[in-house]
């Protein structure tokens, strides 16, 4: 009876070291963060979050400068571009000084030309479509004259000619002399444009 409780007593025993060693050899539990620890993590995010909003702010005032720039060039690109109308203006009174210093048709021709180049580069207006009416006397005026250095003053007339004359009060049945006919429409070509130069209506910068 006595060997029997011995051997209860030593299967307990072993029972219970066996038990203690595994227990030992069982991982801890892992312990989670303090609220100290997560109160410093939350004041880390905001203090990377402000940051992070004052680069915001930074690239946001950077942008407004880049834009102020922008707008500077510009104005400034603006003010250095070409006034189409002034050149216009400038052109009729160059031709004007051309034709009235005894141009020859060669001469005459040239002028127009760069006239030509100056109206054409108008925008529509009721100004700029008045210059393109007396442009058009230039050009009919210059027909009429090449007509009449090519008939060598004869009195013939091509057929162009003879459908510009009407449109001046001419009888093209009853030729005038073209000598005379396109000299009178280019002086009422130049008393039409010394009128442009004092026409304000379009607020011009001269």
């Amino acid at each position: 009876m006595k060997r029997l409780l011995d051997s209860i007593t030593l299967v307990v025993l072993i029972a219970l070291i066996v038990d203690s060693s595994l227990y030992a050899q069982a991982p801890a539990k892992k312990k989670g963060p303090t609220i100290q620890e997560l109160q410093q993590q939350v004041i880390d995010l905001q203090a990377k979050g402000q940051g992070l909003q004052e680069q915001v702010q930074k690239s946001q005032q950077q942008v407004i400068d880049l834009q102020g720039k922008l707008l500077e060039c510009q104005g400034a690109v603006k003010s250095n571009a070409p006034n189409p109308m002034k050149e216009a203006l400038e052109a009729f009174q160059t031709f004007d000084s051309t034709v009235n210093s005894g141009a020859n048709y060669q001469v005459y021709r040239d002028a127009l030309i760069q006239l030509r180049v100056k109206v054409d580069r108008l925008p529509d207006s009721d100004l700029s479509g008045r210059m393109r009416k007396t442009l058009e006397k230039f050009l009919d005026a210059g027909t009429l004259w090449n007509t009449f250095i090519a008939s060598r003053g004869r009195g013939s007339f091509s057929v162009e000619a003879r459908e510009i004359l009407p449109k001046y009060g001419y009888n093209s049945r009853n030729p005038p002399d073209l000598n005379s006919a396109y000299s009178t429409i280019i002086q009422q070509g130049l008393s039409e444009a010394k009128n442009f130069a004092l026409d304000d209506s379009e607020g011009l910068k001269r």
